[in-house]
């Protein structure tokens, strides 16, 4: 059977579905690939990264991927991004933003509110339960990576580059952020 050998153009994103694991395979100049069947009787070769970003996310036999081949303009080098669809729920927030028009930077007045309301515990008629110090510190944290990797995406798409964070990318800017307000006394 002959498939139909999917092609990365640069910065265009290409969603995929994968139709097996990746096999190692070695490609004609000598380089390793992994070799990934697809649906629709199509076929992909990627190098390592690729395949270890699949990996880092989790992808497996039916679910959609989208690789980007990001080239920077005057960079010889690409680098390679892959979000899985079935991430949520900063996949999903980050993908929205992307949708989002790159001419402008949202303004903090646009944003939803960076930390949640404080409940007062003793307050029986609400369904809620309080939020905690911790609580709040982590979901600042969280919040702050969001609009940070999506003013980023927007920044880099002003400036005629594409730049895509994963749930991964932010997960790893609110740890970050979180050690860094632990360490500084609740101090941002």
């Amino acid at each position: 059977m002959n498939r139909e050998k999917v092609t990365f153009s640069p910065n265009i994103p290409t969603q995929v579905i994968l139709d097996g694991d990746g096999e190692l395979q070695p490609s004609k100049n000598g380089d390793e690939e992994y070799r990934y069947f697809l649906e629709a009787d199509r076929i992909m070769w990627v190098p390592p990264e690729v395949h270890a970003q699949i990996l880092r996310h989790g992808a497996r036999e039916g679910d959609a991927i989208t690789i980007t081949r990001v080239k920077a303009a005057g960079k010889a080098a690409s680098t390679w991004t892959v979000e899985h669809e079935a991430e949520e729920p900063a996949g999903a927030a980050l993908r929205a933003a992307e949708t989002a028009p790159a001419s402008r930077t949202p303004t903090p007045q646009q944003r939803p509110p960076a930390t949640p309301r404080l409940l007062d515990s003793s307050t029986p008629e609400t369904d809620e339960l309080p939020i905690t110090p911790l609580h709040a510190q982590l979901f600042a944290a969280i919040a702050a990576a969001i609009d940070a990797a999506r003013d980023a995406e927007a920044y880099a798409q002003a400036h005629g580059l594409v730049v895509r964070f994963t749930a991964e990318d932010v997960r790893a800017l609110a740890i970050t952020a979180y050690i860094q307000t632990a360490r500084s006394g609740g101090r941002a």
